[in-house]
Formats: C-alpha cells, structure tokens, sequence
C-alpha cells in the first residue's frame, strides 16, 4: 500500500480533490502544461505525505480548528499557542480556514506557496537581471512575496520582517489580489518602500486593512 492509500485510505475522492484544486493553480502562476503540474503536485504531494507521518501529525483531525478554539477557553497550552497567532492578526475564521483542513493538504498548501514565491527560476531571474548577490536576490525576493513560517523562526528574518502565520495566508492572497486590480502601480510603490512584503502586510493589519 502507498502512502497516499495510509493517509487516505485509497479514497479517490480526496485525492481528485486535491488534484482539482491545485493542479489548475500551477498551470496559472507557473504556466505549466497539465502533466507538468500534475507531477509537480504528485511531486509535493509525496513530500507533504512523508513529512506528516515523519513528525507524526498525519491522524491529526480535520476539524482542528475548531477544537483549538473549544480548548482555548480551558487548555492553557492551546491559549498561549493561539494568543502568538492572536497577536499578529489572525481571527477565529482564519484558524478555522487553515486547520480546519487534512495535515497533508496545509503541509502541501505550504510548499506550493514556497514554490511559487521562492521558485529557484525566480531567484535566478532576480539575481542576473540585476547582478545581485545571494544575499541580496534572497532580500529582494522577500520584498515580493510574503513568507510563511513558524512564528519563532528567526533564522533569516525578524521582527516586522519574520515569517506570517499560515493562516493569515487566504485574507493576504485576497488583499494582495484586490490590490493588483485596483491599484498595481501604488501597491508597487508601497512594497519597494517597506523592508519586506511581511513588514508591509503587518503595517496593512495595524492599520485595519486587511
């Protein structure tokens, strides 16, 4: 048995889901032909699969959300583990979007984002178009793209600047979307002016706008 049939008990159902929602989306931002996205998503996929049952989150239930917020009221591990996410905007609805979802899906969810924010083509595009550093196409990256992480993780960035909670990630793709059709070349302009994309989106959520 593979182990998408372990995670999924063989359910055809939930993997033409998955393969319904996302294979259209990499054909759309990476302009990709349907059997490229399409091992692409299996690609990812497997890798989502492996991780989950690696760190042991697999059987977690599909209505987490809902019960982070039922044992909020009681369970002080689950209070401090919101009241971080709390404290950078996220609401009831958006636990509820983000964990109310397969473990596999928000892990796979998390490395298609990567991929399309941080594609290597990207990089590297970034870095010769302008004959950057590393470090500098690195930087110049996170000022286009949000990035998505735990909230402690400050290996390369900190403070305004430091990885968004994934579930903030609907209300942003709809507030960066909006802003591409109303106002792309503002929305240009206030990006090159903040330090990064998540500095930006934080300053969006202090002042009420997303």
């Amino acid at each position: 048995m593979g182990l998408f049939s372990k995670v999924f008990g063989g359910s055809s159902d939930i993997k033409n889901k998955l393969r319904g929602k996302y294979i259209p989306l990499l054909q759309e931002r990476m302009r990709m032909s349907p059997s490229d996205a399409k091992n692409a998503l299996s690609d990812m996929l497997k890798l989502a699969i492996e991780e989950s049952h690696k760190l042991g989150t697999v059987n977690l239930p599909q209505n987490l959300g809902d019960i982070l917020l039922e044992a909020e009221s009681f369970d002080e591990k689950t209070r401090s583990y919101l009241a971080k996410m709390r404290s950078q905007g996220v609401r009831d609805r958006d636990i509820k979007w983000w964990f109310n979802r397969q473990d596999v899906e928000r892990r796979l969810i998390s490395k298609i984002h990567d991929w399309l924010s941080l594609a290597r083509a990207l990089f590297k595009t970034v870095k010769a178009k302008d004959g950057l550093s590393d470090e500098e196409a690195a930087k110049e990256v996170r000022k286009l793209h949000p990035i998505y992480g735990d909230l402690g993780d400050g290996r390369h960035t900190t403070g305004e600047d430091s990885p968004l909670p994934y579930p903030l990630m609907d209300r942003i793709n709809i507030y960066i979307e909006r802003r591409k059709q109303n106002d792309p070349v503002e929305f240009e302009k206030d990006l090159k002016e903040s330090s990064t994309f998540n500095a930006f989106m934080r300053k969006q959520l202090r002042n009420g706008k997303l």
